[in-house]
């Protein structure tokens, strides 16, 4: 979960600088939206972290131990998916205000974005 939060976080640092534009806000939400499609696959840094200290039953030099109340496995699948599915049906809405927006900057060959993977 923290490799998720970490991305958002990131995103959102992202959206709120003084220069963004709608065009270009879409294109990061498409971006974080790929990453986040590839994590249901690849665990991120911190995922592989926690999994790591399960494995060898200790982290940061602390023995972990058995607590059947609050060892509930999340599936990692699971939640990006889910994660995912939340961002676009927020989108939908957004994504069809800006068809005029997306026209008119195809058109104009104006600003080209690229999406790097961050897994």
């Amino acid at each position: 979960m923290l490799d998720a939060l970490t991305e958002l976080g990131d995103l959102s640092r992202d959206l709120q600088q003084r220069d963004m534009t709608l065009p270009r806000a879409q294109k990061l939400i498409d971006c974080q939206i790929s990453v986040l499609e590839s994590m249901t696959e690849n665990a991120g840094p911190y995922l592989k972290e926690a999994k790591a200290a399960i494995s060898e039953n200790s982290f940061k030099w602390i023995t972990l131990g058995l607590n059947t109340k609050v060892d509930i496995e999340l599936s990692q699948g699971q939640f990006f998916r889910s994660l995912v599915a939340n961002l676009r049906s927020r989108m939908e809405t957004t994504a069809a205000s800006n068809v005029g927006i997306n026209e008119k900057m195809r058109s104009t060959g104006n600003q080209k974005f690229s999406c790097s993977a961050k897994v």
